[in-house]
């Protein structure tokens, strides 16, 4: 993702219905499965964002390739480095929490099987992807996107990573439908180059983003627990 982009995202991600749904979403999602205290890495945290809700179930460390992207956040426990090649020692942490992140790499076998390395035995592995590749659109590409997931897909290389997979399901479905279409719509819509990156992070009305995230936060009720049949995302919680 260019400078541009990651600044816009960094300024409006914050406000949007997506990422504050998401963001509720998880915090429910992880205080089923972190133990207090937990030494957690957020692999690929970009500037940072969901580093302070982390800290509610321990000591959370960021890491990120783009240097940009930890300049804009300014926490002070962030490390600069490839989620192919992770600057830390094996078993080294109790949780890994890597949020849209292996989407961006290209090798992503590669980075599973570091995620897993520097994680402790029984040890949490979080992480969440953009799901369906049928839907990869522009969108995608201003994000730097190499592909979207199957569940199928996912599961596979959870498992050749070496980690036993918990729990994997679609979220994002109350309003897929509509995002879905989007997506759709912009596959066959051409945008000149320097409006991409306005299409990472769009924030709607006011009342629109508030409703948009009550009917995403809606989907606690069975996160975590129960399987949803269709999703913009997929979520996948495994142990080592």
């Amino acid at each position: 993702m260019n400078p541009q982009a990651q600044q816009h995202l960094h300024e409006h991600a914050p406000h949007h219905w997506w990422s504050r749904g998401q963001e509720a979403l998880l915090r429910q999602v992880l205080s089923r499965w972190l133990s207090p205290g937990s030494l957690i890495l957020d692999a690929g945290c970009g500037s940072g964002r969901m580093l302070p809700m982390l800290e509610a179930f321990g000591r959370p460390v960021g890491l990120d390739e783009s240097l940009d992207g930890l300049r804009l956040g300014g926490y002070p426990r962030l490390a600069r480095a490839s989620l192919t090649a992770l600057p830390f020692s094996a078993a080294a942490f109790d949780a890994v929490i890597c949020l849209d992140a292996i989407e961006h790499v290209e090798r992503d076998e590669a980075a599973l099987a570091e995620l897993v390395r520097v994680l402790r035995p029984g040890g949490l592995l979080a992480l969440t992807v953009p799901a369906y590749g049928w839907l990869f659109s522009r969108h995608d590409v201003a994000l730097g996107h190499y592909r979207r997931y199957s569940g199928r897909e996912l599961r596979r290389k959870l498992l050749a990573a070496g980690v036993t997979v918990r729990y994997l399901s679609p979220f994002n479905t109350l309003l897929f439908p509509i995002a879905a279409a989007v997506r759709l719509a912009e596959k066959w819509r051409p945008a000149p180059p320097e409006r991409l990156h306005a299409d990472i992070v769009r924030v709607p009305p006011r009342p629109v983003n508030a409703l948009l995230e009550q009917v995403f936060r809606a989907e606690r009720l069975w996160l975590g627990r129960g399987t949803a049949p269709f999703g913009l995302s997929l979520l996948g919680i495994a142990t080592k």
